[in-house]
């Protein structure tokens, strides 16, 4: 019975090779979620954006496997596991970019636009001296534990008041002290400032002149708690429709995304952006590896075309079943007709390819099954019925035999597809001598019956009684005195051979 075995890896890897491809994922990712972000903020349409998504995610995936390449990584669970943390943190940093370009959009470009003294109000009057700005500091201290967000409940809808309350702080005392400082000399300090620079734009006096530290990308990713509220946040008022899949003002209302629906909009896109990556590398690290030659095994360039008609045309599980047949003996293929590259494509048929070690000692087969969905479309459903089955010599050399083609070089495996040509044939041929008959119509009943019959029936002729022995006894006696009797024309004793009968006129008689 034939070995029918599946490559599996030998879970080798290099440490060296893990580590840059861990780091080369991080470095290449911030710098496509940076892009990503941009692209994704001008398409209109949500379906790009997913295309878009599904694209990023097979160029990380395309560096790991060259890392996994370069550095022979056979280790598919260890590479999937060290590339899926990379892209957590690919992910992560994204946040952080995705947030400190929300805050430069409906944040900071605000507070460039705005005044410093409006946020305080044109009617309030400023410390002139560091006694009123004592004064001042008291009446903050009496303000403790008023939270302006029940203030502000009534503004739900406005976009950015809860960032807002994240810069600034929640309780009057945290925002005035952010604004003005917590101490009488940093009160007194900083309203003569604003005295002096009534101009001065609320971003460039807390940033600028009060050298505040901007929420930037890095200050987010070292702020998780910060970003995930921020992140809640906007979850609360969405950011775009979509119809626009791009926020504007007329959108203010119920119209944005936003909610449980957002949430599921984020799971399916940080699927998108991950999926694909891991399938690129589990799939590269679980390619065949040739240890005796130490390199990944090679596929023939072009690889000749073997396709099979399927042997279970009016079979749902078709492809189960020969999966069945191969894992008992891969020759079960050479006895499947063969589609020729002359002949029209079956809309279900087996394709097989291979991939081999640089002198053909070791070949692994895959056969994959093809059906036609929407002919019109030319929409085809794939489906793999066995991956990097171990196959010999032998079966490479009666595989490009039975389809026609030069046996490689290199192979030196024994051609026997005329063996088994002949052994189908024989086959055939026994077949079609012992198939069944033409089966017997079974008789009508009722109304057919009446219909089915003739109208008249001409009767069986019947066979002769036996005689009995008296008539057989007379019959003797009668064919023995018939021979007894002269047969020259006597008839009863009378001499006729001179009666000339044409003479007599039987008219007067």
């Amino acid at each position: 019975m034939y070995n029918s075995t599946v490559y599996k890896p030998s879970n080798k890897f290099s440490p060296l090779g893990i580590v840059l491809m861990f780091f080369s994922i991080l470095a290449v990712g911030f710098i496509i979620s940076w892009l990503y972000l941009i692209i994704n903020s001008v398409i209109p349409l949500i379906y790009l954006n997913i295309i878009l998504a599904a694209g990023v995610s097979f160029g990380l995936g395309a560096i790991g496997a060259f890392f996994v390449k370069i550095y022979k990584i056979r280790a598919p669970k260890l590479a999937v596991i060290v590339s899926l943390v990379a892209l957590l943190f690919v992910n992560y940093a994204k946040w952080g970019i995705y947030c400190a370009r929300d805050y430069d959009k409906y944040m900071y470009s605000d507070m460039k636009e705005t005044k410093v003294t409006r946020i305080i109000g044109d009617e309030t009057v400023l410390p002139k001296t560091k006694e009123e700005a004592a004064t001042w500091l008291l009446y903050f201290y009496e303000l403790k534990g008023t939270k302006i967000s029940d203030m502000m409940k009534q503004y739900s809808d406005y976009i950015g008041y809860s960032s807002f309350l994240t810069i600034f702080g929640d309780d009057l005392y945290d925002i005035y002290t952010n604004i003005f400082g917590s101490t009488a000399d940093e009160i007194y300090e900083n309203c003569q400032k604003i005295i002096s620079s009534p101009d001065m734009s609320l971003y460039d006096y807390m940033y600028k002149y009060r050298n505040l530290q901007v929420r930037n990308a890095f200050w987010f990713i070292t702020h998780p708690a910060d970003m995930f509220q921020d992140i809640k946040d906007i979850n609360q008022v969405g950011r775009w429709t979509i119809k626009s899949h791009r926020f504007s003002n007329s959108d203010l209302e119920n119209n944005n995304i936003k909610g449980f629906v957002l949430w599921l909009v984020w799971i399916g896109e940080l699927g998108f952006l991950m999926i694909p990556a891991l399938y690129l590398i589990y799939t590269k690290a679980k390619y065949p590896f040739i240890e005796s030659e130490d390199e990944w095994a090679v596929e023939e360039k072009p690889m000749p075309t073997f396709i099979f008609e399927d042997p279970y045309p009016n079979q749902s599980s078709s492809p189960q079943l020969l999966k069945n047949d191969i894992m008992r003996t891969p020759d079960c293929l050479f006895s499947l007709n063969a589609v020729s590259v002359v002949m029209a494509v079956p809309e279900k048929h087996y394709k097989l390819t291979y991939c081999r070690s640089k002198y053909y000692d070791e070949i692994y087969a895959t056969v994959n099954y093809v059906a036609m969905i929407n002919p019109r479309k030319n929409q085809r459903k794939t489906v793999n019925v066995v991956t990097n089955l171990k196959v010999d010599a032998d079966f490479l050399a009666t595989l490009y035999g039975k389809f026609g083609y030069t046996v490689p070089i290199l192979c030196k495996g024994e051609n026997r597809a005329a063996e088994f040509s002949k052994e189908n044939t024989e086959k055939a041929q026994a077949a079609a001598a012992t198939g069944p008959k033409s089966p017997t119509p079974p008789k009508a009943t009722g109304a057919e019956a009446i219909f089915d019959e003739p109208l008249f029936n001409k009767p069986a002729k019947k066979q002769p009684a036996a005689d009995s022995f008296a008539q057989q006894e007379l019959k003797r006696e009668q064919q023995a005195a018939a021979a007894s009797r002269p047969t020259s024309g006597d008839m009863d004793g009378i001499d006729t051979s001179s009666l000339n009968l044409d003479d007599i006129d039987l008219n007067h008689m």
